[in-house]
């Protein structure tokens, strides 16, 4: 905190030390004075202990809440995205996956939230009726750049799912597991239900430290390094993390490892598979982790941990940790498996690093890294193996997906900046938020030259490392120094004007 006050003389100090407490009598009075100072960034501590045979989590946490909206807050919003997984109806696949999801047949998840004190005051939070979203109301309005501390105390239940959220066979994934705070800019809250398509999780930084405990039998990998110590058959990890979008968590059993470095980041694969297929992943990695850090910055984490899973749906990034389906390691073809961990690698840079609204701009995260997996291919690879994956995964990728869609709809847009509610599924959502937008990505490069470019990309990262981008962001970074119509071009993309052949 920066000090308003010198020591040159008593008298001095004295004036100043009344003004101030008579600033904070009225601040008191006129209801913006909050629980107290911090250090600018939101911090969660959690401790919790995984039971197999329920498939539970019993878990407590405090959130000491920073308000860095800019305005004035009378409650705050928290997320519960395991009820999403409370019943068939609400549960957060796509019809047609349903039987991929739950392959056991359906069964809930969810999460009970109680005991809600803010600054030690038992708090009467207010649930939705979706029971997606927990309000929590402020004694005291918090003023812009002030703290509060939210305790609560909830249980888990994970789903018998092949997903992100659940525990199936030797796994357990925990990917949005707690009660996260929703975003808030400018006093409005930010948040959607749990989409059936897409990442729909928007979330600014915080610090992390988080205490887990299961059967010592697991392995624990997470997103920020962790100590380990057994006692009585259990496992205690802590893991302590800063800057962080998000904390997931995986368990598993039956697992081995294989460890790398990387310019100072521990890679460790948690694998099932021949040891080839491990070797593999972290080659892809480490390949991607060079060449993504000269072309954008740094890579954001001290680790980068690659965990074997059930995950039907391919791969999915979370800060310094990546779930990857077994089949990928399991199916004898390698190739996959290098694309989806150079996918979601480049996920630690674009989502990470820098992030974005998922819910209404998904395609930035998922156009960039498609598009640096295009990079990567450009890099390592020969010409003609290069060719190929454009073609299969990119330009080919896009006609195959988009004459799939109009086989399926009489007609559909092609949009590519809307809600994740708006697209018509996740076909659609793949073939413009991925393909399609690493496309736009390569033309805008085409427009700029490499030279230019390459300068703007890196500057949006560097820029904006911690924080949030949207559209504009990324058209100003691109258009300061060109004369070039290049907001007319990528918002002719993005509102789907461009015909592909």
């Amino acid at each position: 905190m920066k000090s308003w006050f010198t020591r040159k003389r008593i008298l001095l100090l004295s004036a100043a030390a009344v003004l101030t407490a008579l600033i904070l009598i009225i601040l008191s009075i006129c209801g913006t004075f909050g629980s107290g100072q911090s250090n600018g960034v939101t911090k969660y501590t959690i401790t919790a202990e995984y039971f197999p045979a329920q498939r539970t989590l019993e878990a407590r946490m405090t959130v000491d809440y920073v308000n860095s909206s800019g305005a004035t807050l009378n409650e705050i919003v928290f997320l519960l995205f395991p009820n999403a997984f409370s019943s068939p109806e609400t549960a957060p696949f796509e019809t047609d996956y349903l039987a991929q999801a739950y392959p056991e047949g359906f069964s809930p998840g969810g999460i009970e939230v109680l005991d809600v004190t803010v600054n030690g005051k038992e708090a009467q939070p207010v649930l939705s009726d979706n029971r997606q979203q927990l309000t929590v109301p402020l004694s005291k309005a918090l003023g812009s750049g002030r703290a509060a501390s939210v305790s609560m105390s909830f249980t888990v239940t994970l789903p018998a799912a092949d997903g992100r959220f659940g525990a199936i066979g030797d796994t357990v994934n925990l990917g949005n597991w707690y009660p996260v705070s929703a975003v808030n800019r400018d006093g409005k809250w930010i948040y959607s239900d749990y989409e059936l398509i897409g990442d729909p999780f928007y979330t600014d930084i915080a610090d992390y430290s988080v205490t887990i405990t299961a059967p010592s039998e697991y392995v624990m990998a997470a997103s920020a390094p962790a100590q380990k110590q057994e006692s009585d058959g259990k496992a205690v990890w802590q893991a302590n993390g800063s800057s962080l979008r998000d904390f997931a968590v995986f368990l598993g059993k039956n697992y081995e490892t294989a460890v790398r470095t990387c310019g100072g980041v521990t890679l460790t694969c948690y694998h099932q598979s021949a040891h080839a297929q491990a070797e593999l992943a972290l080659d892809s990695a480490e390949a991607a982790i060079k060449l993504f850090g000269e072309l954008y910055g740094p890579y954001p984490y001290t680790e980068l941990n690659i965990a074997e899973t059930s995950f039907f749906i391919g791969g999915m990034e979370y800060p310094g940790l990546m779930l990857i389906d077994k089949s990928y390691f399991e199916n004898g073809n390698l190739h996959p498996l290098e694309n989806v961990v150079v996918h979601e690698t480049a996920h630690q840079w674009w989502y990470g690093g820098v992030g974005n609204d998922q819910v209404n701009e998904a395609w930035i995260d998922e156009g960039m890294a498609t598009f640096s997996t295009m990079l990567y291919y450009q890099r390592y690879k020969k010409p003609e193996t290069f060719r190929m994956y454009y073609k299969y995964y990119i330009t080919n990728g896009y006609r195959f997906s988009r004459e799939s869609a109009r086989q399926k709809f009489e007609s559909f847009s092609e949009v590519i900046n809307r809600p994740l509610s708006e697209f018509e599924d996740s076909l659609i959502y793949n073939m413009l938020c991925y393909e399609k937008s690493a496309m736009m990505l390569q033309a805008v490069r085409e427009l700029l030259g490499d030279e230019l470019f390459f300068a703007d990309i890196k500057e949006l990262y560097t820029a904006n490392f911690g924080k949030t981008v949207s559209q504009k962001d990324i058209i100003d970074i691109f258009s300061r120094n060109t004369s070039r119509p290049v907001k007319e071009f990528i918002e002719s993309w993005l509102a789907g004007k461009v015909h592909i052949p």
